[in-house]
């Protein structure tokens, strides 16, 4: 029988409260040793709330994300990243309190070292 994905669940090593404790808003695995965890945006010191593994879920690093300066004020929220080995993609919510929202893309070829805001890919 083929594995699907979500078909295979293992637990998570390490304590990823001690990195970042907060909501959990998505969730992606490029492979064994490689995972994100993202995280609802509630402070302006760290935006978004990204963490990254890259040794099969035992220690866990923030990931530091510049966006363009036009997305200031608004608040965002990373969710699942979607990887294919070439153009790794990170959905990113953003939003404000007058009810505007949409979703802007990040793309990365180093398995989520390094994310790009891609210009061309924001949602209504």
């Amino acid at each position: 029988m083929e594995e699907r994905p979500g078909q295979l669940w293992s637990d998570v090593k390490g304590n990823i409260n001690q990195v970042y404790s907060r909501v959990l808003t998505g969730i992606g695995f490029a492979n064994d040793k490689i995972g994100f965890l993202c995280f609802r945006y509630e402070s302006a010191d760290f935006t978004p709330a990204i963490c990254r593994t890259q040794d099969g879920w035992i220690t866990w690093k923030k990931v530091s994300i510049t966006l363009p300066s036009k997305f200031d004020g608004y608040g965002i929220t990373p969710l699942s990243p979607a990887f294919d080995g070439l153009h790794d993609t990170l959905p990113l919510l953003l939003y404000r309190e007058d009810g505007t929202n949409f979703i802007i893309y990040l793309t990365s070829n180093d398995y989520g070292k390094t994310w790009t805001y891609d210009e061309t890919s924001q949602s209504s």
